[in-house]
């Protein structure tokens, strides 16, 4: 009896340690992609509440256009911008049909039927917003995107610096520290989201970069006594 609990017990864990390299991408690429859709009807409710609380009235859609005009100035990659706004936009209003509505009532005149499609009509200033808040996101986020080789760079060279560090100390008996291991490590991985959703999600215009460098820095720095505080042999 024992030895054939110890045998599916063996078993699963010989089946979790093959599928786990497998499924961790997949992982995280589904968690990652539900942050991004949460953090996008984040950004699009904060565009809404600002045209209706902040701005002047009859001056929302002249704010998102010259959001959006500005965002997309200043991205490297006009190619990706365009991607990924068309692409956003497509999530929230293609995909549901919104889009096709919206041209048809402006065409003719007469929407098909579809379920609150009243709304359309008399929430077209709002759904105006949400759609250039939309394509703002996509913006955005390509931006972000063509950050990531830097985040690279930079984790490459602290990570190298931390493994240095991590040397000396085992060399000359200093002390270990699991517990700034795991304040780095949740630290880390908490800075990360916090800071993209203030890029993505904050209805004002300003440079990527005062989000960038100092995300490096201290996302860098936080891997750096990751590596040099890890305590197991590597």
């Amino acid at each position: 009896m024992a030895s054939s609990q110890h045998a599916r017990t063996h078993t699963g864990g010989f089946q979790e340690s093959i599928a786990y390299p497998v499924l961790w991408p997949l992982r995280y690429a589904v968690v990652w992609a539900l942050l991004l859709f949460i953090l996008a009807l984040i950004a699009m409710s904060l565009d809404l509440l600002f045209a209706k609380q902040v701005w002047p009235v009859g001056t929302a859609l002249a704010h998102m256009e010259a959001l959006l005009h500005q965002s997309a100035s200043i991205s490297p990659n006009s190619e990706l911008t365009d991607a990924f706004a068309e692409g956003v936009y497509w999530l929230f209003f293609g995909l549901t049909g919104i889009h096709d509505q919206v041209l048809t009532f402006r065409d003719s005149g007469v929407i098909r039927p579809l379920g609150g499609a009243n709304l359309l009509v008399a929430m077209r200033e709002e759904l105006a917003v949400a759609m250039l808040a939309a394509k703002l996101f996509g913006v955005r986020l390509a931006t972000a995107v063509t950050a990531v080789p830097l985040f690279l760079l930079a984790y490459a060279a602290f990570t190298i610096d931390g493994l240095a560090e991590r040397l000396i100390r085992k060399a000359c008996g200093g002390r270990e520290s699991a517990t700034i291991y795991h304040l780095a490590k949740h630290s880390h991985f908490a800075l990360l989201p916090v800071l993209l959703a203030i890029y993505l999600c904050t209805p004002v215009h300003f440079d990527p970069l005062w989000i960038v460098l100092p995300a490096v820095a201290v996302s860098g720095y936080l891997l750096r006594l990751q590596a040099k505080y890890f305590k197991k042999h590597v």
